[in-house]
């Protein structure tokens, strides 16, 4: 937990999605954090097995134009697929006032 916890306190997203370390924003990492990971790989990926299946499978998934909508998914499996088919996007947008 240790290690993937030194990458989260960071500032990185760490998710894991088909069996590998999905980090984001990877272009921040430093060359040392690199080498930090890919020493502490096989303890990271355990750890975010673990916390994918203890999570009741609530998922943040994103409309178009970015809003946040919370979705249960069925499966640990559904929920990886929906994390990979539906990222937080990188486009914000200011609330308008429609009336």
């Amino acid at each position: 937990m240790e290690a993937l916890n030194k990458i989260r306190l960071s500032g990185f997203n760490v998710t894991l999605l088909d069996g590998l370390i999905k980090i984001e924003p990877f272009s921040n990492l430093s060359d040392e954090q690199r080498s930090y990971l890919k020493e502490h790989k096989a303890a990271i990926i355990k750890e975010l097995k673990r916390e994918t299946s203890e999570l009741d499978l609530w998922i943040d998934c994103f409309t178009p134009n970015g809003d946040l909508l919370r979705v249960k998914a069925d499966s640990p499996e559904h929920a990886l697929w929906l994390a990979r088919v539906n990222p937080r996007p990188k486009v914000t947008h200011e609330a308008q006032d429609l009336s």
